[in-house]
């Protein structure tokens, strides 16, 4: 098994994904049930704080576990369908952080 890691920050990622992925407290259960539930991961934990989420798994092969867990972070930050086949940090920036 390999362990891999996969985050977001306010560097990374506009103000607005950030808020949608941590605004409820179940939301990183939610994103790591849904990697599990991919069966590209044996192991998931979600760390969210208020400016990063980073996803740590453990996976049998790189690149599916990439597609699940960025499929996960989508869904969960309410990114529709055609903006899904840019990588996160390439989104349209929200709002300035202060």
């Amino acid at each position: 098994m390999n362990l891999l890691v996969i985050g977001l920050s306010h560097h990374t990622a506009p103000l607005s994904v950030l808020e949608a992925l941590s605004e409820r407290p179940d939301r990183a259960e939610a994103i790591a049930a849904s990697v599990l539930g991919s069966a590209t991961a044996t192991e998931a934990v979600v760390l969210s704080t208020c400016n990063r989420l980073e996803v740590y798994a453990s996976v049998p092969a790189f690149h599916p576990a990439v597609a699940a867990i960025g499929e996960a972070l989508a869904l969960a930050a309410g990114i529709e369908e055609p903006q899904r086949t840019r990588p996160v940090a390439e989104l349209p920036p929200g709002p300035p952080a202060d």
